[in-house]
Parts: C-alpha cells; sequence; structure tokens
C-alpha cells in the first residue's frame, strides 16, 4: 500500500526532469536560429539608397554686365589741324548736327582759295573757247575756213569743258576736306569726355579723339552667356537688371540680338538687351548683375558619392524590386562639384545605392538600411 504515493512520486519527477531538459533543448534550438539569422544578416549587404533629384523647373543665372548707351562713340577729327575754338563741354547735351569745335587748317584754306581762281580762270577759259567755235562755225557756213580749223576749235572748246569740270570736282574735295574743320556731334546725347583745348593739334588718329559722346535716352547691355545655357535663351524673353547703387531695385530688360556662334577661347555666346524702362535710373558705364530664369532642362542629380567607375564606364548600383543589385550605366551631363546631372539611365524612382562597395557585383542580395528622401547641394542628410 505505500509503494502507491512512492511511484507517484518517482513518476512525476521523470516527468519534471524530462520537461526541464525538453525546454533547455528548446531553447537551446531558438538561440542557435537566432544565432543563423544574425549570421546570415551579418553576411547580407547592408545599403542606403535613395532616389534621384529631378531637375527644379526653373533655374537662375547671374552675370555681371556694364551699361552702355544705345550709341557710344568717340568724335574724332579727320583732318590735321589746330583746334581754333570749342563749343560744348562736359555734360552738355548737344543734338546731332550742332557745332563742338572749329578747327584751323591755314594750308587747306589757302588750297581752297587757289582752287576757287583755277575753277574761275577756267570758265573764263570755256566761254572764250565756245565764243570761238560758235564764231567758226558761222566762217564754216560761209565757207571762210577749212573744216579742219573748225575741227581744232571744237577740240579747244571740249578740252576748256573738261579743264573747267576736273576744276569744279577739285574744289568739291577740297570744300568737302575743309567742312571738315568743322566738328559736329553725330547724335543727340550728353558729352562724356572732352580731351583738346584751344590750340591743340588735333589729328585723325582714332587713338586721339576729341570728345566721347553717348545717348543716354535708351541703354543696352551686352552680356557674355555661358555654353550651357547659350540654347536656353531666346531672342525676346525677358531679365532683370539690379545695381549696387539700388540694390533692391530692378530693371526690366529684354534680349534684342543674340550672336550666331560661340566665342571659342571663351565657350561663351554674346547677347545684347534693351534696357525696357527707368533707364533715369542708370547711366552708361554702370556696373549691374542681370538676372536670367529659363526651364531646366529634363535630367535628373544624384550625389558623386553613388558613382561607380570601372572598366564599363560610369556606373551606379541599383535595387530591383526583390533587392538585387544591378549596375546601370549612365550618361552623365553637368557636373557641379558635389553632384552631377544623369541625362539617360535613370528614372525618378530608381533606388540608387550610396557609397556602393568596390566590391559589388551584379545580382548580389542586398538589405535596406536606410532610406533617404533628399539631396540638397549634392550631400545626403
Amino acid at each position: 500500500m505505500k509503494s502507491g504515493p512512492s511511484k507517484f512520486w518517482r513518476l512525476a519527477l521523470l516527468a519534471l526532469l524530462l520537461l526541464l531538459v525538453w525546454r533547455g533543448l528548446e531553447q537551446r534550438h531558438n538561440h542557435l536560429q537566432a544565432l543563423a539569422a544574425q549570421a546570415r544578416d551579418l553576411a547580407q549587404m547592408q545599403v542606403i539608397i535613395f532616389s534621384p533629384r529631378p531637375a527644379q523647373q526653373a533655374e537662375a543665372l547671374d552675370l555681371p554686365a556694364t551699361v552702355v548707351g544705345w550709341h557710344d562713340a568717340d568724335v574724332n577729327a579727320r583732318i590735321l589741324g589746330y583746334v581754333q575754338s570749342w563749343t560744348h563741354d562736359i555734360g552738355d547735351r548737344v543734338r546731332q548736327g550742332e557745332l563742338l569745335a572749329t578747327l584751323r587748317v591755314p594750308e587747306l584754306d589757302a588750297q581752297v582759295r587757289q582752287a576757287q581762281e583755277d575753277l574761275r580762270t577756267a570758265r573764263t577759259r570755256e566761254q572764250l573757247a565756245e565764243q570761238t567755235a560758235t564764231r567758226w562755225h558761222r566762217l564754216y557756213a560761209s565757207h571762210t575756213v577749212s573744216l579742219q580749223d573748225l575741227e581744232d576749235k571744237d577740240s579747244l572748246l571740249a578740252a576748256s569743258r573738261s579743264q573747267t569740270q576736273s576744276s569744279r570736282e577739285r574744289l568739291h574735295d577740297l570744300l568737302a576736306q575743309q567742312s571738315y574743320e568743322r566738328i559736329v556731334a553725330p547724335f543727340d546725347g550728353i558729352l562724356s569726355a572732352r580731351y583738346v583745348d584751344v590750340g591743340d593739334l588735333a589729328t585723325s588718329d582714332p587713338k586721339q579723339p576729341l570728345f566721347h559722346l553717348v545717348q543716354t535716352g535708351h541703354l543696352r547691355v551686352f552680356v557674355e552667356l555661358p555654353q550651357g545655357w547659350s540654347e536656353r535663351l531666346h531672342q525676346g524673353d525677358l531679365a532683370q537688371l539690379s545695381s549696387t547703387q539700388q540694390p533692391r531695385a530692378t530693371l526690366s530688360a529684354r534680349i534684342i540680338k543674340m550672336a550666331g556662334g560661340l566665342d571659342p577661347s571663351s565657350r561663351s555666346r554674346q547677347i545684347e538687351l534693351a534696357v525696357e524702362a527707368g533707364t533715369q535710373d542708370l547711366r552708361p558705364g554702370d556696373y549691374v548683375e542681370v538676372h536670367f530664369q529659363a526651364a531646366a532642362p529634363a535630367s535628373l542629380f544624384i550625389p558623386i558619392t553613388a558613382l561607380i567607375f570601372r572598366g564599363h564606364g560610369l556606373q551606379v548600383a541599383c535595387l530591383d524590386t526583390h533587392d538585387h543589385v544591378h549596375l546601370q550605366s549612365i550618361v552623365p551631363g553637368r557636373d557641379f562639384g558635389k553632384t552631377i546631372e544623369v541625362l539617360q539611365g535613370l528614372t525618378a524612382a530608381s533606388r540608387v545605392i550610396d557609397n556602393p562597395s568596390d566590391s559589388i557585383h551584379e545580382g548580389e542580395a542586398a538589405r535596406v538600411l536606410q532610406v533617404r528622401h533628399k539631396i540638397d547641394d549634392g550631400v545626403l542628410p
């Protein structure tokens, strides 16, 4: 009767021992599975991915420029002479054709007087030859003189007329030269410089002007446009001007002319802008900044840290839908230092790996550690 409880307790103790052994084995199995999973995770490549940044809808470009008058020219002498007088000084407004200075050229004046005398003498000889020829024509009609004598008189008349015409043309030429003694304004404007005084010797050397005249009613600006922007702006587009004197005030300017090609030395394209309004706020010679805006090209941007340089050309590492690596070749565009433009090879939905390892290869499995959603100036935040 006493052996029954004792047997029960032995069976209960055995069951407890078996339960403890099973629990230990289960914990060990779970631990081994955790270690295996951790080993698999450590063996699998962990990556940080991002999506390429589309280009902005509009891009801005600021370029330095200098304001010039619509007409801006040096006024030079056409002949050699001494300045007899000048009538306008710097800052004076003048009209087209208005007298600026008078030159004194004694030798030319003497030549004009001599040419006038020569013309009067030639006219007198022509009149005498014409009267003689008329008289000989009457004599020939009455058979008093021979035909040969008549032809001689006609030849003398023709020579006299030719001499008169030559004297007249020489006088006109000298009078045209004498008109250069009057220095006149070629257009309406303001004198910005006067380089001569009474008694100075004026020459036709273009490096020695007498005055400098600018037209301030209309202004224009010349800008050297970089090659990357040479086809993004067009004739008629508007730009904004700002000056250091009035940084908050802006004026509108319109592109009126564009060079047909690029300057091979600077790889730039010259454009000309006309100031639309408010020219009273600007003066010829002012330094300004020209602000352009144009639609951004259809391209994407990625940081240079995502690039892979190998024998197959420039590539990036992307993840497919199953988180496997695909090495994608790209066509680069502009290089901005920290970022680079991608013209072909990627889309805005591409999952690009940042800082890929040197040993990364096609089809390799990867685990996404972090997804970054913004590219700011080439640095992933």
